[in-house]
């Protein structure tokens, strides 16, 4: 508070007797801030009263004092009430005191918080009861924030930092006598930061969909009270430490817009940007060719067939793999693809589809064999063999198959089936065969299941009566061949020959109407006939 100082340095007191129904002495002269002490003396009871009120004793009984200071310059008559002929009065001269100014803050109330960048408003009531209030300056600690020289005493203070703030009002009268305010305290907050760190903006789950939402809170003043995640205005859940992480679920199909609010110790809040995330229904696959385990051919050509649907959407494209390998994309139903061309091996196929989510499943997989047909041909008897019935012929194969092994070999006189044989050597025997055509086939069957069939070879059974040679004659000339002559039978004849006497079969040769031949001397032995057309 401002002291006020007058103009003299001391103040002195002066006294005036009631005695003798009679103030003594009766006028009296002091200076401002000069004090006026009676003193009644008589037997009877007085008292003192200003003329214009500015003090009034009690009845004084004999002894007893009364005393007045004087602050306002002007002369001041008084009496006694009792005896109104009982008159005074006091001039006083000089320059009354200063009272200083009174001054008190309104607002902020005391212990405040406000949220940084805070807006705060400085508020105080001044009055000065012998002049006038000049200024009102505002003070935090012992730094001026402003000065208001006219009511309303009020300012505004902007984008405050966080931190704690002692505020003073200091007023100014007329005079220059200043008074200080008591000092109000409060606090500006630094809100907490918080941001999202799951999920990330624009993922999209399969429904029913466990999502786990995190953000990541700190407060640069205080401390972090608590993270409470919303999907647009509805609350998910609350985690009052860390780490500040929430799992939701199972989350039905739609858009979601997920945020955090963080709130520290002193009440205030930060909103995370929005993460906007879609639960969506996948869409469903199936390859439905070729079928699972099927077992194709080199060449191998087929179609990769799928079937795809989405029950929320569309499906976008199908996607066919070989393992990891992809076989093409497929982006408008019937979704197939070519598979040309394919080396033999074991493929493992599966389709991926894809819908307008962007969302995707991929099919059970299927597996399927290429294989390689074994290779398989008739090495006896020779094609276009003639045999003398009944004929004994043994049927001869040569099978094979580059990538697995022959599993086994049929043989067939035209479709009718003549034997099985399921290991190597590959033959069958044929005893006693009529006369007639035959049209010999062997079929391999491979460890796929893959089969081939060889070229056809025809043999010839007839009934050949032979014809009785009245003389045989061999002759080895010098070029290497045998010359044959004889006699009898009738024409046209028929060559034949046998390595061995125990070969049940003849073969021919050549046929003539000579009855004589040469024929290539292989310098093997050999057995000739001359046998009559069939």
């Amino acid at each position: 508070m401002a002291l006020a100082v007058s103009a003299r340095s001391w103040a002195t007191s002066f006294g005036v007797q009631i005695a003798g129904f009679a103030f003594s002495p009766p006028s009296l002269t002091i200076n401002v801030g000069d004090t006026v002490v009676w003193t009644q003396i008589d037997s009877v009871g007085h008292n003192t009263v200003s003329d214009n009120g500015l003090w009034t004793s009690p009845v004084l009984s004999p002894g007893q004092t009364f005393s007045f200071t004087f602050n306002t310059p002007g002369t001041f008559g008084y009496l006694c009430t009792i005896h109104p002929f009982m008159t005074g009065s006091v001039t006083v001269v000089g320059q009354a005191p200063n009272s200083p100014p009174t001054v008190a803050l309104t607002s902020p109330t005391s212990g405040a918080v406000f949220d940084a960048p805070g807006s705060v408003t400085l508020s105080a009531t001044a009055a000065d009861s012998d002049g006038s209030v000049s200024q009102v300056e505002f003070f935090n600690g012992h730094t001026s924030v402003g000065v208001v020289s006219s009511p309303p005493y009020s300012l505004t203070l902007n984008n405050l930092v966080g931190g704690n703030y002692s505020i003073t009002a200091v007023a100014t009268d007329n005079q220059g006598a200043k008074t200080t305010s008591a000092a109000v305290s409060f606090q500006v907050n630094a809100p907490p930061i918080v941001a999202l760190t799951s999920p990330t903006t624009g993922s999209i789950f399969k429904a029913p969909a466990a999502v786990t939402v995190s953000a990541l809170a700190s407060d640069s003043d205080g401390s972090v009270s608590q993270v409470e995640f919303f999907n647009g205005g509805v609350s998910l859940g609350v985690v009052k430490t860390p780490p500040y992480s929430l799992s939701l679920g199972p989350l039905t199909t739609g858009a979601y817009s997920i945020t955090a609010v963080a709130t520290d110790n002193l009440g205030g809040t930060a909103t995370s940007v929005a993460v906007a995330i879609a639960v969506d229904i996948a869409p469903s696959v199936a390859i439905i060719a070729p079928a699972n385990g099927a077992i194709l051919s080199t060449p191998a050509s087929t179609a990769l067939v799928a079937s795809a649907s989405d029950s929320d959407g569309t499906v976008v494209k199908v996607e066919f793999f070989n393992g990891a390998t992809s076989l093409g994309v497929v982006t408008n139903s019937p979704f197939q693809a070519p598979l040309a061309n394919v080396p033999p091996g074991t493929y493992t196929l599966t389709a991926r589809a894809t819908d307008n989510q962007g969302l995707t499943t991929t099919s059970a997989p299927i597996s399927i064999s290429i294989d390689s047909p074994p290779s398989v041909t008739i090495t006896g008897p020779a094609n276009g063999v003639s045999l003398p019935a009944p004929a004994s012929v043994t049927v001869v194969a040569a099978a094979a198959d580059t990538d697995g092994s022959v599993a086994k070999v049929e043989f067939f006189n035209g479709a009718n089936p003549i034997g099985l044989v399921t290991g190597s050597p590959y033959q069958v025997a044929l005893n006693n065969l009529p006369a007639g055509i035959y049209s010999l086939t062997a079929k391999a069957t491979d460890d796929q299941g893959a089969t081939a069939v060889s070229t056809v070879v025809s043999i010839v059974v007839t009934n050949v009566p032979e014809v009785a040679a009245v003389r045989l004659s061999i002759v080895a000339p010098e070029d290497g061949s045998l010359s044959l002559a004889w006699s009898g039978g009738t024409a046209p004849y028929r060559v034949q020959k046998k390595s061995s006497l125990a070969d049940a079969n003849w073969l021919d040769v050549m046929t003539t109407t000579n009855q004589n031949a040469r024929v290539p001397n292989d310098s093997v032995a050999a057995f000739f006939r001359i046998a009559g057309a069939p």
